[in-house]
């Protein structure tokens, strides 16, 4: 069985009035570089933001998981296209 070549997530970065004090988007390449592509499969973007780019409508929205934080105040989180 051959396995297809996917192609690389795309790396977006939407940082709005903050420059992060490392190349953010240098080191997300690398750890998605470590990952095996089959687990990858599917993931088209990776989004880079600081909450000042979020809307106030996504800065209150409450995240899914074990303690839904709004997601102004999380680490990250993620959004099913």
């Amino acid at each position: 069985m051959i396995e297809e070549t996917l192609p690389d997530p795309q790396i977006i970065v939407a940082f709005q009035n903050y420059t992060p004090p490392f190349d953010a988007e240098k080191t997300v390449r690398r750890m998605l570089g470590m990952v095996p592509p089959k687990y990858l499969w599917g993931l088209h973007a990776v989004v880079l933001t600081n909450v000042g780019a979020l809307s106030r409508k996504d800065r209150n929205r409450r995240a899914q998981g074990r303690r839904r934080a709004r997601t102004g105040e999380s680490l990250g989180y993620y959004i099913a296209a």
